[in-house]
């Protein structure tokens, strides 16, 4: 194959590939950019990051963002990561996650992975997938409560998180 051959049939072959992978429903391209991104995973599930969430307290602020998947199978763990910055900030024992609305805990997390950063404090920990799933499917905005010291503080979203949490029902694929 000559050279002008082959430059020929990379310009055919490049349109057709980035095509190919970037094809998207209308309308969906901009949630997904602003509220969750995905990605193909081994084994053929998809992951999805849920973009970070601002929530509020009296004192502070928290940023909560998920991980999860769309499996099948239950041993996967969801990621949930957030940082806390403001007045007062120190260890965190544990947390759970509640809609208000129907005045239930979704989940809990009690073992965390810290990180002490400039502004703030970042913690992570593993929590149900399945929990996490329906955490977003209820499109209600959840409640972040944080023990410290035998102490709890809620954190509520602010408008633009309950904005975000009402849109992921549409865009995550998990049975």
């Amino acid at each position: 194959m000559t050279t002008s051959a082959r430059i020929i049939a990379l310009y055919l072959i490049t349109p057709m590939l980035l095509l190919s992978c970037g094809i998207r429903l209308k309308g969906a391209k901009r949630i997904e950019n602003t509220t969750v991104e995905s990605f193909i995973v081994e084994g053929g599930g998809i992951q999805y990051f849920i973009k970070p969430l601002k929530y509020t307290s009296q004192y502070n602020n928290l940023v909560v963002d998920f991980t999860l998947r769309a499996v099948s199978n239950s041993g996967y763990k969801a990621k949930l990561k957030f940082t806390e910055t403001g007045e007062g900030v120190g260890k965190i024992d544990s947390c759970q996650i509640a809609i208000p609305s129907v005045n239930k805990i979704v989940l809990s997390a009690k073992h965390f992975e810290k990180r002490n950063l400039n502004k703030g404090v970042r913690y992570f920990s593993e929590v149900d997938n399945k929990a996490v799933y329906h955490l977003f499917r209820s499109e209600e905005p959840f409640q972040l409560i944080a023990y410290r010291n035998g102490i709890s503080i809620a954190y509520h979203p602010a408008r633009k998180a309950i904005k975000k949490i009402k849109r992921i029902p549409k865009i995550l694929l998990i049975d």
